[in-house]
């Protein structure tokens, strides 16, 4: 017998739950399109970056674009102060596949940059329903080989390039890893991973965090398949491609080292725990953390925590562990 499905809003850090309360009332499935979705949540003219304020220690922040597919694929760089060569991250923003890019996630990759001391490349990939599975995958795709064969310019070293990302952004960041395997760039190219919530079977739905948080304030099952939905609305549908939810892949094996970070009240939790067994069944070194008293992504947010809440939790810990992750896979492994 199933369990019974419930909110874990009674699970959540304080300052989690407060945050809870001040979300907008919204049923996904009550729009008619995504573009009204993201017009509700960032209206026109907005400028947010919901995960909280910009370090202010950075070095140059500017613009560039890699060449995809179907053309210029928006980059946003960050460096910071030195003379490098750093290691490189290329980040990956969250969002169902649907929403967010380089404005809205700019604390996050501004901070990977600050507090893990890497060029961080930032990948405004193409969104559905308007550019469906495959455009951002080969918009990703474009960017990993353009941040490779440009690290120099950009005071990065090629030989120490990883990727990351939360949510849509952490399941991009393994496909780009399965995608150098195939094309015979691995080891050499990615030389670690960091997906944080990742989805890697949005297909069973079957896994005992679905069962407990299906009816989830923040991110239930229903928002779940609203998201799959339009990520999926194209002619290459299938979601058991590997491309699409990894877990369905029939080799885990020559991956790169992983850190695999997911929150305890989170649908997905399961399947990205999954994911990092069968790539420590494989062989690959995987430390995998699951934050207790977390939902989806909020680990990562500094608006949420700086240290001095009820909690004591400050969200650059995140970073600076993902930092000290990455330094250690760049040194042993």
């Amino acid at each position: 017998m199933s369990a019974a499905k419930r909110s874990g809003k009674h699970l959540l850090l304080p300052e989690v739950k407060k945050w809870y309360d001040t979300l907008p009332a919204m049923n996904w499935n009550d729009f008619n399109t995504a573009q009204e979705v993201r017009a509700f949540l960032s209206p026109p003219g907005s400028d947010k970056s919901g995960y909280g304020p910009m370090p202010t220690d950075l070095g140059k922040v500017y613009d560039m674009s890699a060449e995809g597919s179907r053309g210029p694929v928006p980059l946003k760089v960050y460096e910071p102060q030195g003379s490098g060569a750093f290691p490189i991250i290329v980040y990956f923003h969250g969002g169902g596949w649907v929403l967010g890019g380089n404005v809205s996630h700019r604390a996050v990759a501004a901070t990977l940059a600050s507090e893990c001391k890497t060029v961080v490349v930032a990948v405004d990939y193409a969104l559905a329903p308007e550019h469906p599975f495959p455009a951002g995958v080969e918009d990703s795709w474009a960017a990993v080989q353009w941040a490779a064969q440009n690290a120099e310019s950009m005071k990065g070293d090629a030989n120490r390039l990883a990727v990351c990302g939360e949510s849509a952004g952490g399941t991009m960041c393994l496909v780009m890893s399965m995608l150098a395997k195939q094309h015979g760039q691995q080891p050499s190219l990615i030389k670690a991973q960091v997906p944080l919530c990742p989805a890697t079977d949005l297909f069973s739905f079957n896994s005992p965090s679905y069962e407990e948080f299906a009816d989830d304030e923040f991110e239930g099952k229903d928002d779940i398949l609203w998201f799959d939905k339009h990520y999926l609305s194209g002619p290459k549908n299938n979601p058991k491609d590997p491309l699409v939810f990894p877990l369905f892949a029939k080799d885990f094996s020559g991956l790169p080292p992983s850190l695999i970070i997911t929150a305890e009240v989170d649908v997905l939790r399961d399947e990205a725990e999954q994911y990092a067994e069968k790539l420590e069944e494989n062989g690959t070194y995987v430390e995998l953390v699951r934050m207790k008293g977390h939902c989806h992504n909020s680990m990562l947010r500094l608006d949420l925590f700086d240290g001095t809440g009820e909690s004591g939790y400050d969200a650059r810990t995140t970073y600076r562990n993902i930092g000290a992750f990455l330094h250690k896979a760049f040194r042993t492994m």
